[in-house]
């Protein structure tokens, strides 16, 4: 009614502003207080349970391709178990796989051994009865065929044995400079054969811990792939020296060096450059890199700057 009194409260417009940024801070406070806290221990949370993944992806990075071994269970979450066992199943797959090829080039190379010795037996017997003239040229390169193709059985052996699990062992002290030297007096036939000029320089102490089949496998390789390459009257020299203060061994020859787009396919198994003359097995290098790795060794290819030609590099441990 009219003559009811009435009471008016007012309020400064400030005022309401300044207070509901006040109670607004401080209902935000404790969630700004506690949201470092808790993104610290969601973060510790994460960082240990991902710890274990962290360890399982170490162990796969550190696997060989050629012989990979199944991967522990013991620290595995429960959650990533089952994945980490279908792993292990995969591998042990790739294993069978890869055991099953090693036998079938192994044995083949073992069967076809035998009688491609015989058959070379028997081109010896064969040459003094072969005329002169076209046949003798004809029958040159059935001889130059069958060593190519023995030359390949014994690098597919070689190759089937190096794949293999390794046992450990037989690590000896060996001076690669008496080693050098025998391998290049190993092969001096071959650069006879091809009236290739061969010579070694030594002068430095270098020893390596490691099977010395192994070690004969790098360099003969790479001495014989220096002999195959140079031309008909060519050089291959052997270098046992220091660079920058670490030992290393230089297999230098006079040939056609590597196209640089083939470069980085020269280790691959089976390839051959485009071109080359030479009857190679596309086998050497690859044997050869793989040896050197499994000791610490270190192959470096590099076109000569000094001339035509090819130096490898082998970097001692």
């Amino acid at each position: 009614r009219a003559d009811q009194p009435r009471v008016q409260v007012l309020q400064n417009e400030d005022y309401r502003r300044r207070r509901a940024l006040r109670r607004a801070l401080l209902e935000g406070l404790p969630i700004t207080l506690l949201l470092p806290l808790a993104l610290l221990i969601l973060w510790i949370i994460v960082s240990a349970a991902s710890r274990s993944l962290r360890g399982v992806a170490r162990d796969v990075a550190s696997q060989d391709e050629r012989s990979p071994t199944e991967l522990s269970l013991a620290r595995v979450p429960d959650e990533i178990a089952p994945l980490v066992g279908a792993f292990n199943n995969l591998l042990s797959r790739v294993r069978s796989a890869f055991a099953t090829q090693r036998r079938f080039v192994q044995d083949a190379a073992h069967e076809l051994r035998t009688p491609m010795a015989a058959i070379g037996l028997q081109i010896e017997n064969l040459r003094a009865h072969v005329p002169a003239g076209e046949a003798t040229e004809r029958f040159n390169q059935l001889e130059a065929g069958v060593t190519r193709a023995q030359h390949l059985i014994e690098q597919l052996l070689h190759l089937s044995r190096q794949d293999a699990p390794r046992v450990g062992g037989a690590n000896e002290r060996v001076d690669i400079e008496v080693l050098l030297r025998d391998s290049v007096s190993q092969l001096m036939v071959l650069a006879d054969a091809r009236r290739v000029d061969i010579g070694f320089e030594g002068g430095i102490a270098a020893v390596v811990v490691a099977p010395v089949a192994e070690l004969r496998s790098v360099f003969d390789n790479l001495i014989d792939n220096a002999l195959r390459y140079a031309p008909e009257g060519g050089v291959v020299d052997v270098k046992l020296h220091q660079v920058e203060g670490h030992a290393v061994v230089d297999v230098l020859d006079n040939g056609p060096g590597i196209p640089q787009a083939a470069m980085g396919r020269v280790f691959d198994r089976f390839f051959r450059v485009p071109g080359a003359a030479a009857g190679g097995s596309g086998l050497g290098l690859a044997i050869a890199r793989t040896a050197a790795e499994r000791h610490g060794l270190r192959i470096e290819l590099r076109n000569r700057t000094d001339g035509p030609g090819l130096m490898a590099r082998v970097h001692l441990p």
